[in-house]
């Protein structure tokens, strides 16, 4: 079951940036509800990000993906490492049942 949450990110010159995340525990029911804006969220009304929170965006940005990379790499060798031990456990049952 999947979904996504709000998460509120507010930067030291109080500019709120809200941000979707994905969310295990919830079931995904609309995604073109999850993903509309709600009524109180006016774009028009925003401050624009100064620079400060463009680096703070990106930073965090630069994080995430090198997070996903590394979580990645690790599932990577855990499926490879998985592969091996089944092959060679095959191997060796196919072995014993041509002895027989």
């Amino acid at each position: 079951m999947g979904g996504f949450m709000n998460t509120r990110i507010k930067f030291r010159n109080n500019n709120i940036i809200l941000k979707k995340s994905l969310s295990i525990s919830k079931p995904m029911l609309c995604l073109k509800k999850t993903f509309a804006r709600s009524d109180h969220d006016d774009s028009m009304n925003e401050k624009m990000p100064t620079t400060y929170d463009i680096k703070i965006a990106v930073a965090a940005y630069s994080i995430q993906r090198r997070v996903l990379e590394t979580l990645h790499r690790t599932l990577l060798a855990e499926l490879r490492q998985a592969h091996d031990t089944e092959l060679e456990t095959f191997q060796h049952d196919l072995k014993d049942d041509l002895r027989l």
